[in-house]
């Protein structure tokens, strides 16, 4: 795990999506939005559109995770004050060390998921009814009834996946890396993600958090 020299570096934009962890023992993560920061004193954040937030105390710690290109910024705050006017706001102790995981790292979730799948070109593109087998904040594996593209081209995946109760929708582009045709006159693909917005990639770390929180706790600690 690397250090990056200092919060600056992150480069976040008001409004950005982070994901927050409350909880040691469980790790849920909660999607928040960034609202700004006062240097070396404070950062802001607040509730996202969907207007869930977790319960915090003062002085509470909590950890916070933030997409990058290739990596996962973690770093750790403590809550120093809340205030619901003129808008709920979030005020957290300004981040000393930031750590960043690489995504090569990331834990693999097994699902049974129904998604679409499309390939990418610019004409005559084809949609088809898919199933995710397994997926991680690197890549999936999805199985189709036939086949819609071929080594190293690319396809998107469309999804809705329940996050804190409430499906969400999560749409996410990968490069073909393998194909395999299974006895059941099915196509399995193994696909790595490339070029995705961060919006999606912290909806997919807040999928896989929900749903194997044990496992994707290890990027924090």
């Amino acid at each position: 795990m690397n250090t990056l020299p200092q919060f600056e570096d992150l480069s976040l934009q008001p409004g950005s999506e982070i994901l927050l962890v409350t909880d040691s023992k469980s790790h849920t993560a909660w999607p928040c939005l960034y609202v700004g920061y006062l240097p070396g004193a404070a950062l802001m954040i607040t509730a996202n559109e969907e207007g869930q937030f977790p319960d915090l105390k003062e002085g509470q710690k909590v950890a916070l995770k933030v997409a990058l290109p290739q990596d996962i910024a973690i770093f750790t705050c403590s809550v120093i004050h809340m205030s619901d006017l003129p808008v709920f706001m979030v005020y957290l102790s300004f981040p000393g060390e930031i750590r960043a995981k690489q995504f090569r790292n990331a834990p693999r979730l097994k699902v049974e998921h129904p998604i679409m799948v499309s390939d990418m070109r610019e004409r005559g593109s084809l949609t088809a009814p898919g199933l995710l087998l397994d997926i991680s904040l690197t890549g999936a594996r999805v199985e189709l009834d036939k086949s819609l593209a071929q080594i190293d081209e690319l396809i998107n995946l469309k999804g809705k996946f329940l996050l804190f109760d409430k499906e969400r929708n999560i749409s996410l582009k990968g490069r073909v890396q393998n194909l395999v045709e299974t006895n059941e006159d099915k196509v399995q693909y193994g696909l790595q993600f490339c070029d995705n917005p961060e919006e999606q990639l912290l909806k997919l770390m807040a999928f896989i958090s929900c749903s194997q929180p044990n496992t994707v706790l290890q990027l924090v600690n």
